[in-house]
């Protein structure tokens, strides 16, 4: 997050690129399991109220983003 940036209620930003409690085979993920992604939000951004920023994105300066 850089300075100015609004974030709107509900909004979900999300840093697990594949959301789930297991593996393919069944088995419970560990530690090693997850795969982070980074998001960045410029300067000055809103993010509208339940919108949903997935990873490895990037919301410009002044960007607006809804829902």
């Amino acid at each position: 997050m850089e300075d100015g940036v609004f974030i709107g209620p509900q909004a979900c930003l999300t840093n697990d690129r594949i959301p789930r409690a297991i593996n393919p085979d069944g088995s419970l993920k560990g530690d090693e399991d997850w795969e982070v992604g980074r998001i960045l939000v410029r300067h000055g951004a809103s993010i509208g109220a339940g919108a949903t920023i997935l990873p490895g994105v990037t919301v410009g300066n002044y960007a607006m983003v809804g829902a």
